[in-house]
């Protein structure tokens, strides 16, 4: 799953990556959380690339009370066409989250060691959202939600799901405003290949939200190690 992730990349750099024109400022987050804003990529009206800042944690139009997007910040790619919450997102409202990194907690008994996730060139990766718009008596909110499959082999220690992370090669067609059939949703959800991501353990200082610095990137020596992992499912 994903439920914290790292965005410190400055936006001259993203929107130079993104093919974006204009990108939102935003502050450098190091422990982004749940309900706390973004920058997204999604298609605009004609059709180019825009990118603004939306709030995490996907709110259906149907919805009677936005407060149900705090357990919407994660929807599995293998259901998410079949899910009242997300199959109509899933048909024409894509986006692409960027991402530095993402943060995953791996569980020994009752205890939890966070780890750092990153590509492994260390640059910057498009994890796959989907965005909506609720619309209440006083109030507008575009949010979003990060698509997760099962992890691969780099990470299937650590947690055996992870945030579904798109290829540069396929941004355009994730991005197009037209369905997917069952055999591209699969294949534009699938792990990537072996070697692509690595992740060391860190302090656990990330538990807390509030702790939203550099430092939360720094290198543990961790009491507990990947070999004596139970895998768990809170996706």
């Amino acid at each position: 799953m994903c439920g914290r992730f790292v965005i410190h990349s400055l936006p001259e750099r993203l929107a130079e990556m993104f093919e974006v024109e204009d990108f939102p400022s935003f502050t450098p987050r190091y422990n982004l959380a749940p309900s706390q804003l973004a920058p997204v990529i999604r298609a605009s009206a004609d059709d180019s690339r825009e990118a603004l800042l939306l709030g995490w944690g996907l709110v259906p139009g149907w919805a009677d009370d936005p407060a149900i997007g705090q357990r919407m910040i994660n929807a599995r790619s293998e259901t998410a066409a079949v899910k009242p919450s997300f199959r109509e997102a899933l048909r024409s409202r894509r986006c692409l989250v960027p991402a530095n990194g993402f943060y995953e907690w791996l569980r020994v008994d009752e205890q939890r060691q966070p780890c750092y996730v990153q590509a492994s060139d260390n640059e910057p990766f498009a994890m796959a959202g989907l965005w909506e718009t609720w619309r209440g008596d006083d109030q507008e909110l575009q949010t979003f939600t990060v698509l997760t499959t099962n992890a691969g082999d780099d990470l299937v220690d650590l947690h055996h799901r992870a945030p579904v992370i798109l290829p540069k090669q396929h941004w355009q067609q994730w991005l197009e405003r037209r369905p997917l059939t069952d055999d591209q949703l699969r294949e534009l959800c699938s792990a990537l290949p072996p070697g692509s991501l690595h992740y060391h353990p860190v302090s656990p200082r990330v538990n807390k939200p509030a702790n939203d610095d550099p430092g939360c990137l720094e290198a543990v020596t961790a009491a507990l190690r990947p070999a004596q992992a139970s895998l768990f499912d809170d996706d």
